[in-house]
């Protein structure tokens, strides 16, 4: 037996995820919103509205301000954020 759980079997022991289409993508370096969207079939504005909460805690937490404007938190992402995306197809 394996001491090591990834993350995708931690989300199964935390209760799943509520969406059996969707899967957990911890983000790396060089990606964007625009990127994985393209990946995954689906939409930027789709990704950041399933994702919103998460994105902007990263944002106050990183730059330690609030934006103007909601789509301003579009551009940003770090290395960690753990966002909801479509499985791949």
């Amino acid at each position: 037996m394996s001491d090591v759980i990834n993350v995708n079997e931690l989300e199964q022991v935390a209760g799943g995820i509520a969406n059996p289409d969707e899967e957990l993508y911890i983000t790396k370096q060089g990606d964007t919103l625009w990127g994985i969207a393209q990946e995954r079939h689906t939409t930027v504005n789709a990704l950041f509205e399933r994702n919103k909460r998460e994105i902007k805690e990263w944002v106050h937490k990183m730059l330690k301000k609030t934006l103007p404007n909601e789509s301003d938190y579009m551009n940003y992402l770090w290395i960690g954020e753990k966002l909801y995306v479509p499985k791949k197809r």
